[in-house]
Order: C-alpha cells, then structure tokens, then sequence
C-alpha cells in the first residue's frame, strides 16, 4: 500500500524516518533496483532461499530483517509454493544525520532480532494502520513506524557495530586483493577479527561453501576472464593467479567447470552463447557476422535480429540474465564511471567483458574479435572499411572541398547539441577527413548548445541527427518538433540563407548512427556520400 504523505506536514524534532510505502510480494525470483529516495526494510518469515543485495550474499534457512539502501541492486531467489516476504519502504529524514543510528543505512545488513515475535505483530500492526478509515492513519503509522523501527536499530548497533556479513565481506575483497599469493583460511579469519574456526562455519552458512572453495572459485572466474580476453599461457595465468603450477590449475579447473581450460576457450569462440549488454556491442558482432545469443533489442537501433533472444528494450534485465544463463556476456561501461554495482551483480552471472568506454571503436571492434576468435576476419574487415572510406573519401572532397561541416543532434530533452571527435564525428572527421568548423576539434564527444552559439558557429554544411534517441515515437514527434522550430526561425533562415549554408538530415535511422560501432559505422559511410552527392537540401 502508498502512503500519501502530502496529507499532513507534521514532524518532531526527533523524527528519523518516514514511511513511503508496504507491500507483500510473492514472487520466487526478482530482481532490481531500490529506489534512490527510499531505503527498504525486507522482511521474511520462515522462508528458504537467497538474497543479493549489491555484492552481499545472504542465504535464507527461517526468518530474516535486511536493511536495502538507496539504489542498491537486489536479487532475490525463494524456495517453496507459499513463499512471500514484505517490502517497507522508508526515508531518511534530516535529523537521522546526527544520530548513531545513521551509520547502520550506509550499506546493506541482516539486522540481528531480539524477539521475532515482536518483529510479526510490527508488521501485522502496521498492515491493519495502513488498511484502517482515518484521516490521521498517515501521522499514526510513521509514528508507529518509528516506536518500532529504531528499537531494532538500536538493538543491533549495541549487538554488534558491524555484521557478520560485513567481515565476512572483508575477507572476500582480500581474497580479490591477494589473489596472486598462498591465502590461508588462518590469515583470512584474521582479516575477519574471527576465530579461525568459527570463520570457516560462519562463512560457510552464508556463502554454502568454505573459504577455500570460495577462494578457487573466484580464482577460476578470473582464470576464464583473462583466458577469454588474452593470448596468455596457461602457466602465466595459473602462476599469477595463486596456483602453484598449471597443472594443478587444468585439474581444479576441469573439476569446476567440466572441461580442460583450452577446451572451455575454443567452446566459448566456437559456439558460446554470448550475451550483449549494449548495442554498441551488438553492431560490432554483426560486421563480424554473429548475431548475438542474447541482447537489447528495441526499435532505436532498427537491424534486424533473427535469433537473438531479448534481454530488456532499454536496460538489460538481471532476471532474463540470470535464466538464459549465457556462457559470455559483453558489456560498455559508462563515461568517468569505475565498475557498478549493477556490472558486479552481471559478473555472478557469467563471465563478464565490460569494455572500456574512453577506448575508440576500433579498439573495441577489435578486442571483441580476440574474444571470439575472429581475429582475421576483424583484420579483413578493417582493410575493407579503410579501403572503402579512402575511395568514399575522394568522391565527397571532389564535391565539397574543403568546406566545413558541422554535426548538430538534437534530443528529447529540449536542447541542441554538437558532436565532436566521437560517434558521427569519428567517421566524418576521421575516416573522410572533412573539415570540422573552429572548436569542434575540443569536443571529445558532445557539447549542449543555445542558439546563439550556433549561430557563431562558421560552416558551410550542417547535418542534423538525433541525440540519444530512445526509439519511441515520442522521440521522433520531439526531435522533428525542435527541427521545425529552428527552421522557422528568422534568425536561422536569415542566416543560412547570408552565409549560403546547405543542409541535410539523418533522422531515419534513430540511434544506429550514433552507436558507435563497426556496422553503424560503414552504414554511415554510404549515408553520407548520399547526402552529399544530392544537389539539393534534404530536411524533413
């Protein structure tokens, strides 16, 4: 049930939370994001299974209270016909700051319960508040809300000043960071500030494995990554990742996964069934002539996919990953970001490429044909683009010279926009060596700009595009909607008309242009010698 809480204004001084919303679920399998304004308060009673919050891993075996914070991923996996827990979202009001109970919202925890009994006429009580007929139920049920939360709160800040969990946690980022050397469960129970054996018990009833097993394992995810990635030996891989020769490496390897290391290398080029998490990725798939097993698919980025299956329209969804099971899934990662905790969760999936945003197309284009071993054929496309953006090349500068050219994007958010050195301007710049006006050289990417920037802007040509297109209809009424007003104005038609300025569009294609990879690329080739080899302006 919502909470409206635009119905009161009352607050103490002492208020610490307010409650957004309750609800009772009773789906086995979910995953998501939490909300980046409320924190949730789950609740599971009597209840078999796993929760994954963030990187944390929490095995359910009876009842359990987990604290989610804001924008934190979940995944939660039920056992049983009857399964359901509740989900109580709640904000963090100001005055939450000054108090001790601030630090325990900071990450994930399994709250350590006193009574349970308690726990179960909280919830029960808090259901019958929020279904009663009064119009003072809101103040009521925050204020019940928060005689009963912040007990459970103190209860475990005086039970213990951090979690279980969160020392068993330190001991994994050890395990990450150490990787290369001899760990033993002795130096990891010390990094724990535990007893060595009640390490390895505790760590075993949350993780369902000891720490060695969970030690090699992780050496075996990384083992995959960097065989998939690299041309390295065996031998260096098993040596620089903690195994004392390669040998002892193919054996726990052959154990974990079934086959020998170079076996699961040629399976995964030959016919792994691979995941692509961004359409830049599946354009470079298609030049190298593989549909991915699994991708995005909407209609922003218009090719035709004939057996891939879906993971999502816009962001891929953690749920379909997780069923499809891919054996490779492939990845962008975002500008001025380090890995997510969203890209950590996809790495519990399969082993995960997340390609270095800041790299250029032909870098990626090429470090995804390593990966699946179509190396020659990425080396013989890149001469058959070279060679044909020479040709395309000279038939456009015998039509246009040396005159400038301008790419301006406009999107959905109302603004206009110039594209610099990467996307459009990578080909155009680039590949076909034509001539970019003063200052576009400085964009690394885009630039947002008002009307009166490009007015100053000195060019002969301007092509027009999308920025960002999301593949809607919406965004098509909204772009040629910003289009019409720029035309229409006098300022612009004065201007375009006193400095003879030609223009041209390429609108028919939503993100496909603009995704910056292989085939979008050699596509764009063609498009822009027919612009250009067009006597007359071609706008919408």
């Amino acid at each position: 049930m919502e909470i409206d809480n635009s119905s009161y204004i009352l607050q103490g001084k002492n208020d610490y939370f307010r409650l957004g919303a309750m609800r009772r679920h009773e789906k086995k399998l979910s995953t998501y994001q939490q909300s980046n304004s409320y924190f949730s308060l789950l609740v599971f009673m009597e209840m078999k299974g796993q929760v994954i919050i963030d990187s944390m891993h929490y095995s359910l075996d009876n009842r359990h209270l987990f604290i989610v914070p804001c924008g934190s991923w979940v995944h939660i996996s039920l056992n049983g016909d009857n399964s359901y827990y509740y989900d109580i979202q709640f904000e963090a009001l100001e005055a939450l700051e000054k108090s001790h109970l601030h630090l325990i919202l900071n990450e994930s925890v399994e709250l350590v319960v006193k009574n349970w009994d308690v726990v179960k006429c909280f919830v029960e009580e808090l259901d019958q508040l929020l279904n009663k007929s009064d119009k003072w139920k809101f103040k009521k049920v925050d204020v019940y809300f928060q005689e009963m939360f912040i007990p459970l709160l103190e209860h475990d800040v005086q039970e213990r000043k951090k979690s279980v969990n969160q020392h068993l946690y330190r001991t994994i980022e050890y395990m990450e960071q150490h990787i290369s050397e001899q760990i033993t469960r002795n130096e990891l129970a010390a990094v724990a500030g535990l007893n060595p054996d009640y390490y390895s018990r505790i760590f075993k009833k949350i993780y369902k494995k000891s720490p060695v097993t969970y030690l090699t394992e992780l050496r075996i995810r990384h083992a995959k990554q960097r065989m998939i990635q690299s041309n390295e030996s065996i031998k260096s891989i098993a040596f620089s990742l903690g195994f004392r020769d390669e040998f002892y490496f193919s054996r726990k390897f052959k154990t974990e996964i079934g086959v020998a290391p170079t076996i699961y290398v040629n399976r995964i080029k030959m016919e792994g069934k691979l995941a692509s998490l961004n359409h830049l990725v599946t354009g470079h798939l298609l030049a190298l002539k593989m549909e991915p097993y699994a991708a995005i698919v909407n209609a922003a980025f218009p090719v035709k996919l004939n057996h891939t299956l879906m993971l999502g329209e816009k962001v891929p969804e953690l749920n379909r990953l997780w069923d499809i099971k891919p054996d490779l899934i492939i990845g962008r990662g975002k500008r001025g970001e380090t890995i997510t905790s969203y890209e950590q969760m996809v790495g519990q999936i399969a082993p995960s490429i997340i390609l270095d945003y800041s790299e250029d197309w032909r870098t990626h284009f090429q470090r995804i044909a390593r990966i699946i071993g179509k190396e020659h054929e990425a080396d013989r496309w890149m001469d058959y683009y070279e060679d044909k953006a020479e040709k395309l090349r000279h038939r456009i500068k015998g039509r246009i010279g040396d005159d400038r050219v301008l790419i301006v994007a406009f999107g959905i958010d109302n603004n206009m926009y110039l594209f610099g050195k990467r996307n459009i301007g990578t080909v155009l710049y680039n590949d076909l060596h034509l001539t970019a006006p003063k200052g576009v050289d400085e964009i690394a990417h885009y630039k947002e700009i008002t009307m009166d920037e490009l007015l100053c802007c000195e060019a002969d040509h301007i092509i027009f595009t999308n920025f960002q297109h999301d593949g809607s209809t919406y965004a098509d009424w909204r772009i040629q909607h910003q289009l019409n007003i720029l035309l229409e104005d006098e300022r612009w038609k004065n201007h375009i008309k006193q400095k003879e300025i030609k223009t041209y569009n390429l609108f028919d294609m939503r993100h496909l242009y603009t995704s910056y990879n292989a085939m979008s690329h050699e596509i764009l080739l063609d498009k822009i010698l027919e612009v250009f080899e067009r006597n007359n302006n071609n706008l919408l």
